[in-house]
């Protein structure tokens, strides 16, 4: 089945500028995302794609719930934050910006099944992926819709933790991160701030 609006989001080629409209994410849009690597096969995991910071945002988002969807785990929850931008550099050592995100829920039963779970559902996506056993199995994917992803079954406070980085795009961080925190306080959705406890309070 195809998704219209989401197709239409990963095969832009245009670059938007900081003011672009906020999406809602919504869970398991899996081929919306295989479709998107293949539109951006070749520059896939490097700062050339030419997407928005917004966009970048969007699909670190969705990557992120989509895949703590692969598991039996409940209470997943953002700690702290919503999708943050940071700087970063593009090409030509142009200043930019890219967007993380991170969920958190407690330790699963089978750490080394979900992180096969996980494994699985980001290579059908295209990604490259490797588990790494740190104190517990970790996976790490880069690639595909986003820059850089990763799967702590081993995080702080027997917890799970599951996040992803967007490329790198233009625009200021420091506006980025405003823009979205004045979205929240005039009631506007901005996609991942749902997962924070109490998001209502958060640009107070």
């Amino acid at each position: 089945m195809s998704h219209p609006k989401l197709l239409k989001m990963y095969m832009s080629s245009e670059v938007h500028m900081a003011g672009s409209v906020n999406r809602p994410i919504r869970r398991k849009t899996g081929s919306v995302l295989a479709v998107a690597l293949v539109l951006t096969s070749g520059a896939a995991c490097t700062s050339e794609r030419v997407i928005s910071a917004y966009e970048g945002r969007d699909r670190a988002v969705q990557l992120t719930v989509d895949s703590i969807a692969e598991l039996d785990v409940t209470g997943w929850k953002a700690r702290n934050v919503g999708p943050w931008a940071q700087s970063c550099t593009l090409k030509g050592e142009t200043s930019g910006a890219q967007y993380g995100f991170d969920l958190w829920a407690p330790r699963g039963e089978e750490p080394m099944r979900d992180a096969k779970l996980v494994a699985a559902y980001w290579k059908s996506l295209g990604m490259e992926v490797r588990i790494i056993d740190q104190g517990g199995p970790v996976v790490y994917g880069k690639g595909g819709p986003v820059l850089r992803a990763d799967f702590d079954t081993h995080a702080a406070d027997n917890s799970y933790s599951l996040g992803a980085t967007a490329p790198c795009a233009l625009g200021s961080p420091i506006e980025l991160n405003a823009q979205d925190m004045d979205a929240l306080k005039r009631g506007q959705e901005v996609p991942g701030w749902e997962y924070l406890p109490h998001q209502e309070d958060s640009g107070e």
